[in-house]
Order: C-alpha cells, then sequence, then structure tokens
C-alpha cells in the first residue's frame, strides 16, 4: 500500500513542478529583455563636448585641438555647425581621458578627440561652433574661441613666483592652463601712474572648469587688487588704475587650488577706454 501511495503522489508533484516552472519561465524571459531595454538608451545618447585645449585659436594656421567631453570614443565626423562657415576638421585620434583628481566625467570628461582646424586668416575674433557625430546622434554645437594674432602670447613655465614672472606688455592676451592642481601663474609687467587697465579671465565662459582667483600685486609683493567672480560668472575681472610707475605682477590660481588639463584660460590685459 505504502508503495502505491507514492506512485499515486508522483503526478501530483509533477504537476506542483510543472506549475512552479511555468511561473517562474516567462520571469526568466522577461527579465534580460527588460535589462536589454535599460541599457539601449545608453548606447544612443549624443556624444558631449565640454572643454577645449587650447582655449583661443588662431586664424591663419592650422590648429592642434585636444577636446574632452563624454562618448567622444564614438565620435565618426566633425563638422561646422553653420552652413555658411564651412571649415576643414580632421580627427587625429580619439579614445578615454584619464580624470583628474576630485572630478567628475560630466565636469572634465573621460574620452578626447584630437583634431586638426585651419582657420582662414581673415577670420574675424569671436567663435566658431563645431558639432561631432556618431552612428546614431549628434552632439550639440560647441563654441570654440578665436582670438586675435596681434599681442597674442602663450604661458611659459616655470612661473609660480616673483621671481620667475612671465613678463608680458599691455596690451596682451596670454593663452594658458592652471595645471598640475595648486599651480600659481605669474606675469609681470611694467604700468605708469594713472594708468587705467582692465585684467580679465575668459574660462568657464567657454567650458574651462577653471575658477580663477586673479590677484594684482605691485613691486614691493603688496596686495594692491584681488577678484574671484565677476557677477554670476565664476571668471575673475579687475578693474584699476595705477598708483605708481613701476612694475606689477598678475597671479592666477584655482580658487579651490585645482587644476589638471580642463583648467584652461585666457588672460587679458588692456587698457581701459573712457
Amino acid at each position: 500500500m505504502r508503495n502505491l501511495r507514492d506512485a499515486r503522489s508522483i503526478p501530483a508533484a509533477v504537476l506542483v513542478l510543472f506549475r512552479a516552472v511555468s511561473i517562474l519561465f516567462p520571469l526568466c524571459v522577461v527579465f534580460p529583455v527588460q535589462a536589454a531595454d535599460a541599457k539601449a538608451p545608453e548606447k544612443n545618447q549624443p556624444p558631449v563636448l565640454l572643454v577645449a585645449t587650447p582655449l583661443g585659436l588662431l586664424p591663419g594656421q592650422t590648429n592642434a585641438v585636444v577636446v574632452r567631453g563624454l562618448r567622444l570614443d564614438s565620435v565618426v565626423e566633425l563638422r561646422t555647425a553653420s552652413s555658411n562657415s564651412p571649415l576643414a576638421l580632421k580627427i587625429k585620434s580619439k579614445g578615454k581621458a584619464e580624470l583628474p583628481k576630485q572630478q567628475e566625467a560630466t565636469e572634465a570628461g573621460d574620452t578626447r578627440l584630437d583634431f586638426e582646424l585651419f582657420l582662414p586668416a581673415a577670420m574675424p575674433q569671436g567663435s566658431v561652433s563645431i558639432v561631432a557625430i556618431s552612428a546614431n546622434s549628434a552632439s550639440k554645437p560647441f563654441p570654440l574661441l578665436v582670438v586675435s594674432t596681434n599681442q597674442f602670447a602663450r604661458e611659459k613655465e616655470p612661473n609660480g613666483g616673483f621671481q620667475s614672472a612671465q613678463k608680458i606688455s599691455v596690451p596682451q592676451t596670454i593663452q594658458g592652463a592652471i595645471d598640475p592642481a595648486e599651480d600659481v601663474d605669474v606675469f609681470s609687467f611694467h604700468g605708469s601712474a594713472g594708468e587705467r587697465l582692465e585684467i580679465s579671465v575668459t574660462a568657464s565662459a567657454f567650458g574651462s572648469v577653471l575658477d580663477p582667483l586673479l590677484t594684482i600685486y605691485d613691486a614691493a609683493g603688496d596686495q594692491i587688487r584681488t577678484n574671484d567672480d565677476t557677477g554670476a560668472s565664476r571668471d575673475s575681472t579687475i578693474r584699476l588704475t595705477l598708483p605708481d610707475d613701476g612694475q606689477y605682477f598678475i597671479a592666477l590660481v584655482d580658487a579651490n587650488d585645482r587644476g589638471g588639463p580642463a583648467h584652461v584660460y585666457l588672460l587679458n590685459l588692456r587698457r581701459q577706454t573712457l
């Protein structure tokens, strides 16, 4: 009798097992599909251009540019945003980019795109926008700053103190970067008593992650003026009338002691016009 009871219980056990499998099997099928669907939008997200190095391109020559951003390793073509100003852009390389310490990918970019851009000699100061094209999407237009070749200079290291300050003149635009972290860039110029100057930094307005802190010193090393932010902008501007004839120093740092390849800037030294 025991064997008969065991024999009759087998179909019931099989039925229970069949029901359990029939319930779980659709779930096993659905879950991978849902996971795949969740990842699909990531693949179709467009590339993002965040910051270009150097900040400020020169007309009349071929500019070597590195732009950092998101998903730039998927870019297959670069174009100018406006059909009225077609320019020759040539991609040289693309790939992953190391993130500076304490910076997010959305801030400094985890991929990079190296390209060349020729600007005609007649290109005026201002900006030109480019678009990065991937297989399935395109980036938003990204502005590249165009500067004049007149009164232009590049930052030269070492220039981290008064003794090693880089000599510049008025007027001048200096192209540089605060790199590495806690870097200090110091410039010196000769000024005259009563001379009205404007000293400004162009950085965050064109994608740089630099938070500039600008300070002016006299020949004795005494602080005359300092500025962190200008209005709603992180970029710094100082307007002043020089008190004496002699040597002056401009010191530029990141306000948070950070630095890296995305901390690029243009330092502009100009006479104020009435």
